[in-house]
């Protein structure tokens, strides 16, 4: 196969080389929390603001560090298995994974004190995996309106060569060029497309806590928090002429990428607990942005297979960038009514601006990634209700979590997460176990490539999680 290719001395922009992998869906990715930790904790719902005396809601208000009565130790194991379904152009395909890992552990030492005003001091550390990022799906459909290629063409059109991209399309005969003029590999449409996409990792934190309690009426207490990144994406998205398309020199092209992010951070939080009545506690805390050093590395990979049964591959080079990330600040309140050693009413209540994170970095502005984020989000607003009865030395709990859309509403995306909860629990004087199940549900619009010319693909996600908690008071 011949053509008339020439050589151009095109230069990526800044922008290509350091923007690449950063952009606001990853700024939201970071930002959001799913309150992973103990069975207990995911058996109410998240709905622990107001209550403490579990470690899972020490990241959340730390001041629940003081309302232990005795020191405690315990860990807790997760399984989780997520289904994903998918519609693109009227064609349904489905995706599975599971994960099995520690959800959270943790130490609370507590030193009493008679006669004082300040009855009780206390100290932990806590590891709690608050985000899991496993998901797998796929896409499937047959497309007669535009391709992938028509954003390479018109990239190249207009002089961008992106390594990642539209130049490896170039490099593998996808978009020709005659006399001046450019055309791409799949003119006609009708070709079925596919994209499997796999993702992993998770956001785990560990927790520095000190509280105090102030004669058992008032609970309060700090921490510092070392949240941990690990994500991985993988995709191969490809597609197929169709046979109506007598000009298509190209039978078939797939195109692979891969994308990591590794890095840690650092937070502050503070809160209260005010103890109102022997049926009535209330809660508050407030969070500092986490501040994200983090570091992405990314690659692609271009195959194409020819109607004259030619192939043909292209690799991209090695991406990396290091960049930092700011997420916004975040507060809550709460509230738990007590009946008496009977069981519990709690609500939990949380305010997030989404459209204050920032990126930064050294070599990169990042104006147009910044200023998308403030435009694409608005606050987000979550509410947890959680209930507990007791059924001495039994437990039995269940709650409800509905983390409202972040999206602005000229953004065709939504992004609402309603999970449903349920557990059970043992405990005597010197141990306990809690097992609960956890239902979380999703809808978000999914977008193979630009957003100006293909209809999104709506994606259905189902996150089932099972928690299995052990612990030791001493």
């Amino acid at each position: 196969m011949s053509r008339g290719k020439y050589i151009l001395s095109i230069f990526l922009s800044v922008s290509m080389l350091y923007g690449v992998a950063q952009n606001e869906i990853d700024a939201l990715r970071y930002s959001r929390i799913d309150h992973g930790g103990s069975a207990r904790y995911v058996g109410l719902g998240g709905a622990f603001g107001a209550l403490g005396g579990d470690m899972s809601m020490i990241p959340v208000n730390p001041a629940g560090i003081a309302v232990f009565r005795k020191s405690q130790l315990e860990f807790s194991t997760q399984a989780i298995f997520n289904n994903v379904n998918s519609n693109h152009f009227g064609t349904s395909s489905s995706g599975y994974e599971g994960a099995f890992n520690l959800s959270n552990i943790g130490l609370v030492l507590s030193y009493e004190k008679d006669g004082v005003d300040w009855v009780s001091t206390h100290f932990g550390i806590v590891h709690n995996k608050t985000t899991t990022l496993e998901q797998e799906f796929a896409i499937q459909g047959v497309n007669d309106n535009n391709s992938l290629l028509d954003v390479y063409k018109d990239q190249i059109e207009n002089g961008i060569f992106n390594e990642f991209g539209s130049n490896l399309a170039w490099q593998t005969f996808l978009i020709d060029s005659f006399q001046g003029q450019y055309y791409s590999g799949i003119p006609g449409y009708g070709q079925t497309q596919s994209n499997n996409v796999r993702t992993e990792g998770r956001i785990s934190e560990t927790t520095l806590a000190f509280g105090g309690n102030y004669r058992h009426k008032l609970y309060i207490g700090g921490s510092i928090g070392f949240p941990r990144v690990r994500y991985s994406w993988d995709s191969n998205f490809g597609e197929t002429s169709s046979l109506s398309d007598s000009l298509a020199w190209v039978d078939r092209y797939n195109l692979s990428e891969e994308l990591t992010t590794r890095g840690g951070g650092f937070n502050m939080k503070l809160g209260m607990i005010y103890r109102a009545s022997d049926y009535l506690r209330l809660g508050a805390s407030i969070h500092t942005p986490t501040w994200y050093s983090l570091t992405d590395n990314w690659s692609a990979s271009m195959y194409t297979l020819f109607v004259d049964s030619t192939e043909l591959t292209y690799d991209s080079p090695e991406g990396i960038f290091d960049y930092s990330l700011t997420t916004p600040f975040r507060a809550s309140g709460s509230a738990a009514v007590l009946f008496g050693k009977k069981g519990l009413l709690s609500v939990d209540y949380t305010y997030t601006d989404f459209g204050q994170a920032k990126f930064r970095s050294d070599n990169y502005g990042f104006a147009t990634e910044n200023q998308t984020i403030k435009d694409n989000y608005v606050a987000g607003h979550e509410v947890r209700l959680g209930t507990e009865w007791r059924l001495n030395p039994f437990a039995i709990r269940a709650g409800y979590a509905l983390q409202m859309n972040p999206y602005n509403k000229a953004v065709n995306n939504v992004s609402e997460k309603t999970t449903y909860s349920i557990g059970a629990g043992y405990r005597n004087r010197n141990f306990y176990l809690d097992l609960a199940y956890s239902l979380t549900s999703f809808k978000e619009n999914y977008y193979l490539y630009s957003d100006e010319i293909i209809e999104p693909t709506e994606l259905s996600f189902s996150n089932n999680r099972i928690v299995t908690t052990i612990g030791f008071r001493f």
